[in-house]
C-alpha cells in the first residue's frame, strides 16, 4: 500500500446557491492558480477569528483580485444576478480593498500586514506564494 494520498481541495463559492456565501471579508494571504479539474483560482483569506477560508475564483473575482492585494483586507459581496448588454446573466459580485489608514478593527485583524507583500515576507519568507 502506498503512503500517497490525494488532497481534497475545498473552497467556498460566492453567490446565492446552497453552501455559497453572499458576503465575505478577510485578509488575502495566498493565491493558488490552476486548481482542480476546472483549473480554477483559489484565494486563501484569513478570517477575523484567524482561520483560513478558501474562496473559489470566478470571471468577476479573478478580474478584481491581484497578487498586489496579498496582505490587504478586502470584502467580496454577491449583489444578485445581473444581465449583460448581450442578454447573458451573470453573478454581480463586487470586490473591495481597504484603502487608506486602517481603523482599529482592520489593524487587529489576524494576518493584516498593511497590505504589503514585504510585510508578509518579514514573518515567513518560505511561506510566500510566489
Amino acid at each position: 500500500m502506498t503512503p500517497l494520498k490525494t488532497r481534497e481541495v475545498q473552497g467556498t463559492g460566492i453567490g446565492d446557491k446552497d453552501g455559497q456565501l453572499k458576503f465575505f471579508e478577510g485578509v488575502l494571504s495566498r493565491i493558488t492558480l490552476d486548481v482542480g479539474e476546472n483549473h480554477s483560482t483559489l484565494y486563501d483569506f484569513i478570517t477575523e477569528n484567524g482561520e483560513h477560508t478558501n474562496i473559489w475564483g470566478s470571471t468577476t473575482i479573478d478580474s478584481r483580485i491581484f497578487d498586489s492585494d496579498i496582505g490587504n483586507f478586502g470584502t467580496i459581496t454577491f449583489n444578485g444576478m445581473g444581465q449583460s448588454k448581450a442578454g447573458r446573466t451573470f453573478k454581480d459580485i463586487s470586490v473591495q480593498w481597504w484603502d487608506g489608514e486602517p481603523d482599529e478593527r482592520v489593524k487587529n485583524w489576524p494576518g493584516y500586514k498593511g497590505g504589503t507583500r514585504a510585510a508578509i515576507a518579514e514573518d515567513d519568507p518560505e511561506d510566500l506564494p510566489f
